[in-house]
């Protein structure tokens, strides 16, 4: 699972280079999430192997998805309405906030900030 996810996580750190602020927390908020998640995976990985409906296992699992899924909001969040011949996001042109998706970023920020508690309490940090 992790060498799945680490590629999401270096393309977005590096597309996000000079986003605007909030964007930025997302991107910061994705690292941080990912290094617990690292952590956590390597500590319960023979045991979420032997039963993955153990609570550290479903927090892991839930914290995957919530990395992945923050992943692929940003590349949205990110594509707002941009002068002509400038770059997509995606296309590594510049981070230019959607500002009608804010309330979805803040819970976005929300979900990750509450996975990283989660894993946090697993990994004993």
């Amino acid at each position: 699972m992790r060498r799945t996810i680490f590629p999401a996580l270096a393309l977005s750190a590096l597309l996000l280079y000079g986003c605007p602020k909030h964007a930025k927390d997302i991107r910061d908020s994705i690292s941080t999430l990912h290094g617990f998640l690292v952590k956590a995976q390597d500590n319960h990985e023979t045991e979420c192997k032997a039963d993955p409906s153990k609570a550290a296992c479903l927090a892991i699992n839930k914290a995957g998805a919530v990395q992945n899924g923050a992943s692929d909001f940003v590349k949205v969040y990110c594509a707002g309405p941009r002068p002509a011949g400038t770059a997509l996001f995606s296309d590594g042109g510049p981070c230019i906030e959607d500002s009608g998706l804010q309330s979805r970023a803040d819970a976005i920020l929300t979900e990750l900030n509450a996975s990283i508690a989660d894993l946090k309490a697993i990994v004993g940090k």
